[in-house]
């Protein structure tokens, strides 16, 4: 027994005691590098790992790095879905997607958000001949889209979300002066029975 004690008593001074701890998310932390990997060679990356730079917590001199991956899903099968699809299911869908092309194709360059459906009544009024209007806020959160120019803004500013994604959005498109749009007509209605958010 005494050699037991002897042994946990020389592995503690030697090596010390592990312990997990939590640390806050600090704003002095900046992506140091990133990596992107492009799995399936369509163009877009199939996930990326962003390293931030390391920072000192605490004055006991505790000093972490942090390191994000982030993926993206590019790609679908139908059957993936559901395996009873029709035909007329098909078809409803690739004229959907011809709807969203028209929208998309009239984004500029450096478009942040685009948002793709509504609720609550709430639309845009594009210029003559437009199906996209420039706006300063967010439209519903179920159907919308951001492109790598627009998540590369606001990737570190996620870690600080403590808010309604409707809300935290507004934030987000006023802080970083996002390029912003909302598709009109919208492709994707919460409800159309319902006007307000109470409602819904």
């Amino acid at each position: 027994m005494r050699k037991a004690y002897l042994l946990l008593l020389v592995f503690l001074l030697g090596f010390g005691c592990f312990e997990e701890r939590v640390f806050p998310s600090d704003r002095t932390e900046q992506i140091l590098t990133s990596e992107t990997e492009d799995l399936d060679d369509d163009g877009l990356f199939d996930y990326a790992v962003y390293t931030f730079n390391p920072v000192n917590i605490d004055d006991a001199g505790v000093r972490i790095q942090r390191q994000i991956t982030v993926s993206t899903k590019t790609s679908a099968t139908y059957t993936s879905i559901n395996p009873d699809l029709t035909d007329v299911d098909l078809v409803n869908a690739y004229q959907n997607l011809d709807e969203f092309s028209k929208s998309f194709e009239q984004l500029p360059e450096d478009w942040d958000m685009a948002w793709v459906g509504t609720c609550c009544d709430l639309h845009a009024h594009p210029k003559d001949g437009l199906r996209i209007a420039k706006a300063n806020g967010s439209r519903c959160t179920h159907a919308y889209i951001i492109s790598n120019l627009g998540a590369n803004k606001i990737l570190e500013e996620l870690r600080y979300c403590n808010d309604g994604a409707d809300f935290y959005y507004n934030y987000l498109i006023d802080k970083f002066k996002l390029n912003n749009y909302w598709f009109e007509p919208a492709l994707a209605v919460q409800s159309a029975e319902f006007k307000t958010t109470i409602q819904n």
